[in-house]
């Protein structure tokens, strides 16, 4: 018997993967048939499994209140505080493939304004990825690395 869990939070779409552990939110129950090739291991409340306060031990809820303004935590953590919007991935670079990152490219050009952030694991593709997305025609400075974050940070 094979499973899923806590990764990616709907269908493989793969005959070999027996189960999807999921909960009614992530994956209504009546979908089933039309969204799945899994069957179904709904948890009663929640299939992640995580405390946020061991994250974010510091923080309190609302995590920046609605006046905020946004440019000192972008600046603290390197991403540019006059940013329109910023996407971001945090897999690893493997886990992403050149017609996903093509796309998410052609997006950067359409967006004025726009960054990637990324994760910089393992540290030695980061060149790879900004030579790639270069030869794509995304904006210069455009796509912004960050490190592994510890467990405090």
């Amino acid at each position: 018997v094979q499973m899923s869990y806590m990764g990616f939070p709907a269908t493989m779409g793969a005959d070999f993967i027996d189960y999807l552990v999921s909960d009614a939110i992530v994956s209504p129950w009546e979908l089933h048939g039309q969204c799945y090739t899994e069957s179904l291991a709904l948890m009663p409340h929640c299939y992640f499994c995580n405390d946020h306060r061991q994250v974010h031990m510091d923080i309190s809820p609302p995590l920046y209140p609605k006046d905020v303004d946004l440019a000192e935590p972008r600046a603290r953590i390197g991403l540019p505080t006059n940013a329109s919007v910023i996407y971001a991935c945090s897999n690893q670079l493997y886990k992403y493939d050149p017609d996903t990152f093509a796309c998410w490219t052609r997006i950067l050009r359409r967006v004025p304004g726009s960054v990637l952030w990324l994760l910089r694991f393992p540290p030695n593709g980061e060149a790879r990825i900004l030579r790639y997305a270069a030869e794509l025609g995304a904006p210069p400075n455009s796509i912004i690395f960050t490190d592994v974050a510890g467990k405090t940070e």
